[in-house]
């Protein structure tokens, strides 16, 4: 038994007329069949470059700083050394772990038979698989990647290739380049150092401990930025194969800033779903589809935002309305989808069933944005059993499926 204070509140309304069919509005509708895709990716080939490169300088100053240690001018310089070390040691060791974990993750879904042209093969974590449009935009990922930064517009299917937020992530091989340049003049002259016979109390052991702190330094922020990336790299995958964009790839506001830049690109009649302003930047995740794949060791994000017909539609959810007509005798009539939407403009209407109102995406609680699914203009509107009586509920149109139906009981459906 329910208690009626718990009840939610209702009205009854006396239908003196009835058309056969019962109109609910439900809200706002836009239709689209094209999309805008943005193309974002993150290169693993200078994490594997990052990761050798701290393992090898790591190893390289674990031997010189062994060497000699037993002797007690060199003790002082040994138990620095051997704090350090230990601190970065756990450090690699940790990150070699993750970075299999990571890895092995990347494979799990792992397919030889989406092979691109070349043969690599192509690993897709979330998204409809697609090897001819991933090796494409791999290709035009790699004219990318020879730049410092930027944005690559491609005329193919309305696509902008953007560099992702986590920019050490693509980080230049100049960039690396320097890092080990000062990592290998640090063990030359931490080297030269140790071997030679130094008086601790002088300028020279100063500046040598000095160069000591900088290499431990240098070292240490590597293995932290290292684990670092590995962290939101896997967050990343495991949010991606939910079908999730994690923010730090590509985050709503600079999503948003890209799409600014894109309107030159977008045909006159097609428009993005949402006002590209500020506040729009927390609907921008409610209407965008992922793929992602991992090849050519990049893994790369294609996020597709629907481009809308500038025309609005408002959709109802269609009831039948039984018509007595003797005793427990009704008619009523059968319509032809549960849903029907019409042009505010009244020049257009169309039909959704549960299947194609469930695919659409839900931009706010009132508005939704679906796939075209064969709108029709107003000439046709014989056809249609449901928008006849959308504008015409005086008469009963031919079109519609009339049913007879025997009650005995009485049926309350909410609406």
């Amino acid at each position: 038994m329910t208690n009626y204070a718990w009840a939610e509140p209702y009205s009854i309304t006396r239908l003196d007329h009835s058309p056969g069919i019962f109109f609910e509005r439900i809200g706002r509708m836009k239709f689209f069949n094209d999309e805008y895709n943005l193309i974002t990716f993150i290169s693993l080939n200078n994490l594997d470059r990052e990761f050798e490169m701290v393992s090898r300088y790591l190893n390289y100053t674990q031997s010189i700083c062994a060497e000699k240690h037993s002797s007690s001018e060199k003790s002082i310089t040994f138990s620095l050394c051997a704090n350090e070390l230990n601190v970065i040691e756990k450090q690699v060791n940790t990150i070699s772990v993750e970075k299999d974990d990571l890895f092995s993750l990347l494979a799990h879904r792992s397919k030889r038979g989406l092979i691109n042209g070349i043969g690599t093969g192509i690993k897709w974590l979330f998204g409809n698989p697609d090897a001819d449009d991933a090796s494409y935009f791999n290709e035009q990922i790699n004219k990318l990647s020879r730049e410092e930064d930027g944005v690559l517009n491609v005329v193919r299917d309305q696509s902008q290739i953007v560099t992702t937020t986590i920019r050490s992530f693509n980080e230049t091989i100049s960039r690396l380049n320097q890092n080990e340049m000062t990592l290998k003049d640090n063990i030359e002259v931490i080297k030269t150092a140790i071997r030679k016979s130094l008086d601790f109390n002088s300028l020279h052991h100063k500046d040598f401990i000095q160069i000591l702190d900088e290499h431990f330094s240098l070292l240490s922020y590597l293995t932290l930025k290292l684990q670092n990336e590995l962290s939101v790299l896997t967050e990343a995958v495991l949010f991606a194969r939910t079908g999730v964009l994690h923010p730090k790839i590509l985050s709503p506001k600079q999503m948003l800033d890209e799409l600014q830049n894109a309107t030159q690109q977008i045909p006159e009649s097609l428009r993005f779903p949402f006002p590209l302003i500020k506040e729009s930047t927390s609907l921008i995740l409610n209407v965008i589809q992922l793929s992602v794949c991992f090849i050519d060791n990049k893994l790369m994000f294609m996020i597709h935002i629907p481009l809308v017909v500038p025309m609005e539609f408002e959709y109802f959810a269609v009831t039948p309305l039984p018509v007595k007509l003797q005793n427990n005798t009704f008619v009523f009539i059968k319509p032809n989808q549960p849903y029907f939407s019409v042009a505010i403009s009244r020049n257009q209407f169309s039909h959704l069933d549960e299947i194609e109102l469930n695919k659409c995406y839900k931009l706010t609680h009132q508005d939704i944005v679906c796939k075209n699914n064969n709108l029709f203009s107003i000439a046709n509107i014989a056809e249609s059993c449901e928008a006849q009586l959308y504008f015409s509920p005086q008469t009963l149109p031919q079109a519609c499926d009339v049913r007879i139906i025997n009650f005995h009981v009485t049926i309350w459906k909410k609406i």
